[in-house]
């Protein structure tokens, strides 16, 4: 686990396998690849590097928030190259 009482500090471990409920069938969406390039752009501006940078996906229930983050989070082309440690937070 990481420590919350002290600084920030390197962390280098491998958590394992992503788990299976990450992983999205790309072949079955449609039409969001607008809006993935439009997140992953977002991400990884060189302006913004630096800096943390939150981008909040909101819609009704169903309407593919998730399929969204998981397609952007699962591009290990571009993420990878631009970030040392990608996580994926479960939060409900």
């Amino acid at each position: 686990s990481i420590p919350v009482d002290r600084p920030a500090q390197h962390i280098s471990k491998t958590i394992g396998e992503v788990p299976h409920w990450t992983i999205v069938d790309e072949t079955s969406i449609f039409g969001r690849d607008k809006e993935k390039n439009w997140v992953i752009s977002k991400l990884t501006e060189s302006s913004i590097q630096q800096n943390i940078k939150i981008i909040s996906v909101i819609g009704l229930g169903g309407s593919g928030k998730t399929t969204l983050a998981k397609l952007v989070f699962n591009d290990g082309n571009t993420i990878k190259q631009h970030f040392e440690l990608i996580l994926w937070v479960h939060v409900s």
